[in-house]
């Protein structure tokens, strides 16, 4: 997606690669145009983090990704590894997969907000 934006872009902290297994994370915000079954064009958005394959003759295959709740509209700020588990965290929620289920709806925790 053109409208694909990332925080490591600006932020070295804000994703993971793990050498072991030659595995990254990089949280991401997507917003781009979509097409409804009606036919009508909409705004969509995706936050989370994505978790890509790197092969160093191979190049990166993209493993998955680990979505935020569709209400949630903040920045994705970090992409997390952790043992066999994939990471999103933004100010709103952390969600989060077992690496080997990213086609699997996350589990997530909401964040209190501040002046809530």
């Amino acid at each position: 997606s053109k409208n694909l934006n990332s925080e490591a872009r600006y932020d070295h902290r804000a994703f993971a690669y793990r050498d072991a297994d030659r595995l990254l994370a990089l949280p991401f915000s997507d917003y781009s145009y979509a097409t409804c079954d009606l036919g009508h064009k909409h705004w969509h958005n995706s936050q989370g983090a994505l978790i890509v394959d790197v092969d160093p003759e191979h190049g990166f295959t993209n493993r998955g990704r680990i979505p935020f709740d569709n209400d949630v509209y903040a920045w994705s700020n970090r992409a997390i590894l952790i043992d066999e588990n994939g990471f999103a965290v933004c100010p709103q929620q952390i969600a989060s997969n077992p690496l080997t289920e990213l086609e699997e709806e996350p589990e997530r925790l909401d964040l209190p907000v501040a002046g809530d």
